[in-house]
């Protein structure tokens, strides 16, 4: 247990200069001294390892008013590399990025959920086989693959299960790509991922504790709490998007009655859009267009969806006492935003801590 404990604290120490380095472009060893409040000596071995292992070189020296300049370290960011999948179905993109999170190459397509997921995730396979051989890094060169999925995870037996695809139960989707890849894979819930990506690149923000809800075909919750993503047993908390709003309203694919999805989610806007205009619309885009445009049946589907969403918003600021609250959709949503925000403003006075 000793040896385990000594290893996480390593691994986390390096991460912690890491970040730093890369933070800042470039640092010396005084620099990440300071920075990480380490000593000295392990900040030096540290980095001696990470430039042994090729992840740090030496960029030059430090500006010196009269002593000995310091030899400044910067990431290599090219030394190793990474595949990000986002399974939003029907929609799938495959990157690859560096360790600067420079995109190198990416794909995207379309697969068709009905077909069930042994063809699903056969073509999925044969497309990230392609963007692999396409960008003609050696697969060493590989850190593994980070696959987000639209549905549950269980990370201690490496299952996911996605509710709305055929066939897609308790599947050990991590083990399958690993096999085909032969690199490691990690799976996490895309709300998870897209809101742990979007609270890093905005590290500047003093807020510690954020709640991201994000509108996609479904909707999900990134909760982040002093700093750290707040996952939950087995990985999926926040998943707001199958919390009943109506115990009587229509039956989910989850088997749950009246989830908010079904009544905010960019597939239940398009849905009712469509009722409404007999119109064609792909997706929430084609409808903020139309919202744009003065259609008063796109903009009543989209502050309708504004409304429920800021009354869930409400409760979860309640629930988490957490106030700061970013949605995170594909396009500016003027109307469901306003929606949100007028739900919160008539409400939020009861809310409040009075003196």
């Amino acid at each position: 247990m000793k040896a385990k404990n000594l290893s996480d604290i390593k691994i986390a120490n390096k991460s912690m200069l890491y970040d730093c380095i890369r933070k800042h472009r470039s640092a010396s060893i005084s620099d990440l001294e300071f920075m990480t409040q380490l000593s000295r000596p392990t900040v030096t071995g540290l980095v001696r390892a990470m430039e042994a292992e090729g992840t740090v070189i030496r960029t030059g020296l430090s500006n010196s008013s009269g002593g000995r300049s310091a030899t400044l370290y910067s990431l290599n960011a090219n030394a190793h590399y990474a595949m990000g999948v986002d399974l939003e179905f029907p929609s799938v993109s495959i990157s690859i990025t560096n360790l600067e999170y420079e995109c190198i190459l990416q794909r995207k397509l379309k697969i068709d959920v009905a077909r069930g997921f042994r063809e699903l995730i056969q073509e999925l396979l044969d497309a990230m086989e392609n963007v692999l051989a396409d960008s003609g890094i050696p697969r060493d060169r590989f850190l593994g693959v980070c696959i987000g999925i639209p549905g549950q995870i269980d990370r201690d037996r490496k299952y996911s299960t996605v509710e709305r695809i055929p066939g897609w139960r308790s599947i050990p989707l991590g083990d399958i790509v690993a096999q085909r890849l032969n690199m490691p894979v990690h799976i996490e819930n895309d709300a998870n991922l897209l809101a742990w990506a979007e609270y890093r690149k905005n590290s500047d923000n003093p807020a510690r504790n954020r709640l991201f809800i994000i509108l996609r075909h479904g909707i999900g919750m990134g909760v982040i709490m002093d700093g750290h993503l707040l996952e939950g047993t087995s990985g999926n908390a926040g998943r707001i998007g199958h919390a009943s709003i109506n115990a009587d309203g229509p039956l989910c694919v989850c088997g749950n009655r009246g989830c908010l999805s079904l009544y905010a989610s960019e597939h239940a806007i398009v849905e009712k859009y469509q009722q409404m205009t007999g119109s064609s619309a792909a997706d929430l885009r084609d409808i903020d267009v139309q919202a744009e445009a003065g259609d008063q049946s796109a903009i009543h589907v989209m502050s309708v969806a504004g409304r429920y969403l800021g009354t869930m918003i409400l409760s979860l600021t309640s629930m988490f006492d957490i106030f700061y609250v970013t949605v995170c959709t594909k396009c500016g949503a003027r109307h469901m935003n306003a929606a949100i925000q007028q739900a919160i403003e008539r409400r939020v006075d009861n809310y409040r801590a009075h003196p």
